[in-house]
């Protein structure tokens, strides 16, 4: 049962909007500091990967789900992965029942772990704000950035991020606010980043409460 409940909260809660159906570089509605977030966090090397593995985990209270995955972006291609299958899909193949939930998932969880370049890739947005503020999960001063989405592109339209960015354009924590709304729905670090053949990842994402913990785990970038 409780694995079921995560499984709900995830997919309600951090399915984000994906505005373009491919990669190709274009102007970004966040300009130019989106553009610095972006390169600040390896997007000049994405073209380059091949083979992307990364297994995406959920801990809230003592409860822990699990997805993996192998991703060819060259391709546009992806492999799940579980404890007795696989299932090789194109993205944004939605023809079924399951390939819609396999690409919901997947987008849910490439978003957490490259969410900085699709700030370069995603049209649909708007970007406000970059004055220095106090984060919220910690105490250091950050530039904080808004970014809202618009209510007619991707798995949940509408959706809106307090993003909370250092001196070197990277992504400190975030705030999500499921549909727009006022208050955020979760509040997250971005911390314990590692370079991956050029790529900057944060592996680990925890509430302030440490009660909810979105973590990243087998990642490999092969070129």
């Amino acid at each position: 049962m409780k694995r079921t409940v995560i499984f709900q909260l995830v997919m309600s809660v951090f399915i984000l909007t994906q505005s373009c159906s491919d990669n190709a570089s274009s102007e970004a509605s966040g300009g130019e500091p989106a553009a610095k977030i972006a390169a600040a966090h390896g997007i000049a090397e994405f073209d380059k990967i091949k083979s992307l593995d990364f297994t995406f985990n959920v801990e809230k209270d003592s409860a822990h789900m699990q997805r993996r995955w192998k991703w060819f972006p060259q391709e546009n291609r992806v492999i799940s992965y579980d404890q007795n299958d696989s299932v090789d899909f194109k993205r944004m193949d939605t023809s079924s029942a399951l390939l819609k939930k396999l690409n919901a998932q997947f987008t849910n969880d490439e978003y957490w772990l490259i969410f900085p370049l699709h700030l370069k890739w995603d049209k649909g947005y708007t970007w406000s704000g970059g004055d220095t503020t106090t984060g919220i999960t910690t105490t250091s001063a950050l530039r904080k950035y808004t970014v809202q989405y618009n209510n007619k592109d991707g798995f949940t339209p509408g959706d809106m991020y307090d993003l909370f960015v250092d001196n070197e354009n990277v992504i400190r924590e975030w705030a999500f606010h499921k549909g727009g709304s006022k208050e955020p729905s979760l509040v997250t670090s971005w911390d314990d980043y590692q370079d991956f053949n050029g790529l900057k990842i944060a592996k680990n994402h925890l509430s302030k409460d440490g009660k909810f913990r979105m973590h990243f785990t087998d990642i490999t970038v092969t070129h």
